[in-house]
């Protein structure tokens, strides 16, 4: 790259400055011709004037270098420190994308560790809970007969909805119920329309229990084997 434009060789600027300085022709015949119409010229005063010179274009194109220099240095150092912001700056979201994954990671995993700990409590405690409802489930199916008026007529009604084509039907009751079922004939007949029912008393039987005798089945309508069907249905679907 060219410093300075101007900047000539030694023997250009002699040539240049020399050309300015000529002796004019004269006649040392001529008549007019006197001392002070010649002209001199000092070579000492010439040179001085050209290194005078050409030292003047050196030193303005060593400052126009060193300007030159000086801010190509501040251009390139701007030039660095935006590249190098910039790439920190991609190092920077590099990371930090970096450190999302990894606390991404763990959450994940503290998630599943903490589904599991669930898991094992439920688990533990399952069994315990099963039988704390079941345990309430049956005193208060208990509590809900005993204080039913009709006591099994609800078991019986139920029963019979299984069998309503049987034609002959006989229901097996504690004596104490005996007269219960009598008067609850007419319900059984809306229920089996075609059946012909007979009450029998049993005292092997206690209060709340029942036996369906049709044709060809017999069903066992005893309150704790009704609680029991309860409590392993309950225990099927957890």
């Amino acid at each position: 790259m060219t410093l300075y434009n101007n900047v000539i060789k030694k023997e250009q600027i002699d040539n240049r400055i020399i050309r300015k300085f000529h002796v004019e022709n004269f006649d040392l015949n001529k008549e007019n011709h006197h001392q002070e119409n010649l002209t001199y010229i000092d070579t000492n005063d010439l040179m001085d004037e050209i290194y005078e010179k050409e030292k003047q274009i050196l030193d303005e194109a060593l400052i126009q270098a060193e300007t030159i220099k000086s801010e190509a240095e501040q251009e390139g150092y701007t030039t660095g420190f935006n590249t190098g912001n910039e790439e920190g700056y991609k190092e920077g979201y590099k990371k930090a994308l970096e450190e999302i994954q990894i606390e991404k990671k763990e959450a994940t995993k503290l998630i599943i560790e903490a589904q599991k700990i669930k898991n094992e409590i439920i688990g533990s405690m399952e069994a315990e809970v099963i039988n704390l409802v079941t345990s309430i489930s049956e005193k208060i199916t208990r509590i809900a007969v005993y204080n039913n008026d009709e006591k099994i007529i609800p078991m019986i009604k139920n029963a019979l909805s299984d069998i309503n084509n049987r034609e002959r039907i006989i229901i097996r009751v504690n004596p104490i119920n005996i007269q219960l079922l009598k008067n609850k004939e007419d319900d059984f007949l809306k229920i089996c329309p075609a059946a012909i029912f007979t009450f029998l008393e049993d005292n092997s039987l206690n209060e709340l229990d029942c036996i369906l005798d049709s044709e060809n089945e017999v069903l066992d309508l005893n309150i704790e084997n009704q609680i029991k069907n309860i409590i392993l249905a309950f225990q099927e679907k957890r």
